[in-house]
């Protein structure tokens, strides 16, 4: 499930739409922890100058996922004593090689678009409860698929493939916990359920309908105007909310994790 997030929190560092449609702070809970987003897409000017200067960057990731990997694989080796968590290692393992070879591809706007994905997108990461949901506006749902089934078969991962809304979800692993990738309405939404999630739980990870973004804006907003950041991205996040979220008051998707 880490190595999702890495390939979401990626996609956005190499281009953070300009198609009017909701936006991804539509779906943020209003209650939410925390909330890293931003409110306008990165002009393409200066996001070409963030390239340059992020391409070293982005090589420390690809070789911190490496090492990961690496460091996953002894662990999975020397300690047998918990079958669940050497199993979740190796699924873990598996997805970071995969991934890697993907992301070293994504070096320009249109190996992007091929992938699927949007250059310049709007993001948001966020709480549902203590979970973290990342939602990314995408370019083409069926080359993204395309290439999250390549990422899985490459990585002998298996996953199934449903029709959900009016797009599709892979559940991811074989797992009790299992990664979740919902692509519908212009979004694709990165999440983790429990395996066989009803669809309930679901719907609090990627909703079929969108809420209002008035309180994550004014949210945000606030932050930017205290601490002079810009429109292209910033967050907060509220460490109390999230203990009371992570063990006094879980939700239902929490409790069944």
């Amino acid at each position: 499930m880490r190595a999702l997030l890495y390939f979401a929190v990626v996609t956005a560092l190499l281009g953070c739409g300009k198609d009017k449609a909701v936006e991804p702070l539509a779906y943020v809970p209003a209650n939410t922890a925390y909330l890293f987003a931003n409110l306008q897409p990165m002009p393409a000017a200066a996001m070409e100058r963030l390239q340059k200067y992020a391409a070293p960057g982005k090589d420390v990731i690809v070789e911190i996922m490496r090492e990961t990997a690496k460091d996953l694989r002894k662990r999975s080796k020397a300690d047998d004593t918990d079958l669940t968590q050497i199993k979740n290692q190796e699924f873990a393992l598996k997805l970071f090689e995969a991934l890697i070879g993907e992301l070293v591809s994504l070096e320009s706007p249109a190996a992007m678009r091929k992938a699927g994905l949007k250059p310049q997108p709007l993001v948001a990461l966020y709480g549902v409860g203590a979970v973290p949901v990342y939602r990314v506006e995408i370019g083409d749902a069926t080359a993204l698929k395309a290439t999250m089934e390549r990422v899985l078969k490459n990585a002998e991962i298996k996953f199934t493939d449903e029709t959900y809304g009016n797009g599709f979800l892979l559940r991811v692993g074989e797992q009790k916990l299992q990664a979740i990738v919902a692509v519908l309405g212009g979004h694709a939404v990165f999440s983790i359920a429990p395996a066989g999630a009803s669809a309930d739980l679901l719907d609090l990870i990627a909703p079929l309908k969108a809420g209002d973004a008035a309180t994550a804006k004014a949210a945000l907003e606030a932050v930017q105007q205290l601490h002079g950041f810009s429109n292209f991205g910033s967050g907060y996040l509220v460490p109390e909310k999230l203990m009371r979220f992570a063990i006094a008051q879980p939700n239902p998707l929490e409790a069944a994790l």
